[in-house]
Parts: structure tokens; sequence; C-alpha cells
């Protein structure tokens, strides 16, 4: 991460954190995994540097990508080895979240008073609720896309 943008940005009020995600393993498009971990790695390194009072973090898939749902895969001539699962428990988008930035948004940090997360499971969230005097909001739906508008946003 830039220092110089770390050093032009420390006393912001307000940071919104928006991206693409990989949401299933056989999904090659926003982008492949290595650079899905880089993104949220220097998501981590800007948050910890800034430290805004007001966070808002979301992440969603491409609504163009074949992968993006149940694909067809008889129709696009795809053959996967049996036994390969294309929807599991939890989006790979949202392990990463997870694994990167939730043991520094659970740790929290002074002056933090207001944190958004949108399009994350609720299921990899545990721990939010026990930062003191921060107003959360959870929304596991996505209501921007970069592919057109989604939900009444």
């Amino acid at each position: 991460m830039n220092s110089s943008l770390k050093l032009r940005c420390r006393h912001l009020q307000y940071l919104s954190l928006r991206k693409q995600g990989q949401q299933f393993p056989v999904q090659t498009r926003p982008s492949p995994v290595t650079y899905e971990d880089a993104v949220y790695h220097e998501w981590a390194a800007f948050i910890q540097a800034i430290r805004p009072p007001t966070l808002v973090l979301a992440h969603g898939g491409a609504t163009d990508s074949t992968c993006n749902g149940m694909p067809t895969v008889a129709s696009r001539g795809v053959r996967f080895r049996p036994g390969l699962q294309l929807h599991g428990a939890t989006a790979l988008m949202d392990e990463l979240f997870r694994d990167i930035l939730m043991p520094i948004l659970q740790a929290g940090w002074p002056g933090l008073t207001r944190l958004t997360v949108q399009g994350v499971s609720k299921s990899v969230l545990g721990g939010l609720s026990d930062l003191q005097d921060v107003q959360i909001t959870i929304d596991e739906t996505v209501k921007w896309c970069w592919n057109g508008t989604v939900g009444d946003d």
C-alpha cells in the first residue's frame, strides 16, 4: 500500500470499499483467487492504517458471470470431475472476508462508531456483536452490482 495515500487519508471519516468476488469454485471471473486474496489484504492494511470512524464493506458477484447462479453445465459443454461441488456452504469470497478482514473488524479500534457489511454471509460474521459502542449493520443482500441495478437501492 502506498504510504503517501495512507498519509493523505489519515483523517478520513468515512471509508466505503466495494468489490466483485468469487462466489463459486468454477468461477474464473471477475478475477483469479490470488487476485482476490491480494485485494482483501490491501483492504486490511488500509483499514488498519486509516481506522475510519465509519466503515462500509461490500462484495458481490458479477451478474454476467456464467457461474453466478447455478451454471447450466450441459449447455456450456463443460465437464467436471465427479463430486465437484459448484456451490459450497460458504462462498469463496466470504471465506476470504472471514480469514483476512474479520480479525481486524472483531478487534475494532478507538473511534469506530459505525460498521456496515453488505453481501457477506452472516455465518462468517460472528464476533462483530461484541464490539462496544459501534452501530453495526449487516445486510447479506447486495443492492449494487457492476452490470446494472440490483434491488431497490
